[in-house]
């Protein structure tokens, strides 16, 4: 599975449609590909919230997961 342009940060992220997704399916390789976080955003306006931190608690939980296999 390939992600990027998640843009955790922003109103418009799409933070808990990915984690629902990933909840769904299984990989040997997660690859992370780029603006996952809005780093600008994020600084400007503070819009971290409770699902962004749920997405990487699902992608470490899959990193884990995996590393015992």
């Amino acid at each position: 599975i390939v992600l990027s342009d998640i843009h955790l940060g922003t109103s418009g992220s799409k933070a808990k449609e990915v984690t629902n997704f990933l909840k769904q399916h299984t990989c040997d390789t997660l690859i992370l590909n780029g603006d996952i976080i809005d780093g600008w955003q994020l600084q400007k306006y503070g819009k971290w919230k409770k699902a962004h931190t749920k997405f990487f608690k699902k992608v470490i939980k899959m990193a884990e997961h995996n590393k015992t296999q």
